[in-house]
């Protein structure tokens, strides 16, 4: 069933990609998105080529009552303000003429300026050389309370500002990952509703180099991140090198 449960929210967030001008659904449920685009020196720019239309066509297709807000993954990222934020007003058929212009405007907006920002994140007008990830920091930013909430995660997934699971030196192969995810649970002081109902995609690096590099390759790094996921009442939705 979780599968299932899966294949039709990526179903529903891929048509949603592909709208134009939504109007007014009276049965839409706003979602929160929050993309994660990793700038550390890990991943290199021919790696990203899927990243600008996975996440552009998102941008293009939110709704009134839906948020956006795009992150950069660094050495800091819990402690990082966002590079874009952008919060749709929801409207219902009662609205007056002016408050559904209004909104019609703020929703282009924030469409036009979170692709810009989109470009911005991928493709930085000023190279930061970064050499530490911290992966982990996205999973400080709690869930939106009104809203369902989906986060996406363009990275490699290989954390290594964390001090006991520096993925870059430490192997997952043999490790007991639930013992492993608690641990880092309780220093992070995290509990299990953490992430309650929030939907978690990881969007790799569409050239895979790191398993010629690195103990941890994709099975092992998707074995982690799924533990953690569910470990934080999260659902695991996907993990690989596009988004659909």
């Amino acid at each position: 069933m979780k599968h299932i449960r899966y294949f039709v929210l990526a179903a529903a967030l891929l048509a949603a990609g592909c709208g134009t001008d939504t109007g007014i659904d009276p049965h839409y449920n706003p979602t929160h998105y929050r993309l994660f685009f990793d700038i550390t020196d890990s991943v290199h720019d021919r790696q990203k080529a899927s990243w600008p239309q996975d996440a552009t066509r998102l941008a293009g297709g939110l709704h009134y009552g839906d948020a956006i807000d795009i992150y950069l993954i660094h050495a800091r990222t819990a402690d990082a303000a966002p590079l874009f934020h952008g919060d749709i007003p929801a409207i219902d058929k009662d609205a007056t003429r002016s408050q559904k212009e209004k909104a019609k405007r703020e929703l282009a907006r924030v469409r036009s300026d979170a692709k810009k920002a989109i470009n911005e994140a991928i493709h930085p007008s000023k190279k930061i050389r970064v050499n530490a990830t911290d992966v982990f920091g996205l999973f400080e930013h709690r869930p939106d309370p009104d809203r369902q909430n989906v986060y996406l995660a363009f990275t490699d997934g290989l954390e290594s500002v964390d001090p006991k699971l520096n993925f870059e030196r430490f192997c997952l192969h043999g490790a007991d990952l639930h013992a492993t995810v608690s641990d880092l649970m309780d220093r992070r002081g995290w509990q299990s509703d953490h992430l309650a109902g929030a939907n978690v995609f990881f969007i790799l690096p569409g050239v895979d180099t790191n398993d010629a590099k690195n103990c941890n390759d994709f099975g092992r790094l998707r074995a982690f991140y799924q533990t953690l996921t569910s470990a934080l009442g999260g659902n695991f939705a996907g993990f690989d090198t596009y988004w659909r």
